[in-house]
């Protein structure tokens, strides 16, 4: 599986690529990470790794579908804003999901909107309010993965004083939060 999901991996690097930088980009960086002995050997290893790479890559790629295309002209519809919000959004809950470390994929979404705002291009202006429905379903897609896992501790750990306590024995760290 673990193979599959990096070779997936390098089909979102060439998607991404081409979105900010054209086909050329792309295929360099598609191959680049093809050719990178680190991917290489984790996508063999079955690590969580290459899985957090893939919705990491996803996440960026589709909100970067969602920044303002100078070349297309106009303003893109509902449904493609929509579609790409809550693609963002579940592929930045999968990140989260999969690792704590998918956390700075919702950081690099978070910088690269307000870089877009503080541009302050003629093409968001016409669409901050479907950027902000967009991202309020893609923020609820993303925050939705872990209310399961919420729950099923709240549930299974009662004994023990519920989800809380259950996370303060592993990270007695949260204790101050």
């Amino acid at each position: 599986v673990s193979v599959v999901l990096g070779t997936v991996t390098t089909v979102a690097v060439f998607a991404l690529g081409r979105r900010v930088g054209g086909v050329g980009l792309g295929l360099a960086a598609a191959a680049l990470l093809a050719c990178s002995d680190l991917h290489i050997a984790l996508s063999r290893t079955g690590l969580p790794v290459v899985t957090l790479t893939l919705w990491f890559t996803l996440a960026i790629w589709a909100a970067a579908e969602l920044a303002p295309r100078p070349l297309m002209g106009g303003i893109p519809r509902l449904s493609h804003t929509m579609l790409y919000g809550l693609l963002m959004g579940a592929f930045l809950g999968l990140a989260v999901s999969t690792m704590y470390l998918g956390a700075l994929a919702v950081f690099v979404v978070i910088l690269g909107f307000l870089w877009t705002w503080a541009r302050g291009s003629a093409d968001v202006d016409g669409r901050r309010p479907y950027l902000f429905t967009a991202c309020c379903f893609g923020a609820a897609i993303a925050l939705s993965t872990f209310v399961a896992w919420y729950w099923h501790l709240e549930q299974e750990y009662q004994e023990l004083g519920g989800a809380r306590e259950v996370l303060l024995r592993i990270t007695p760290s949260l204790e101050v939060l």
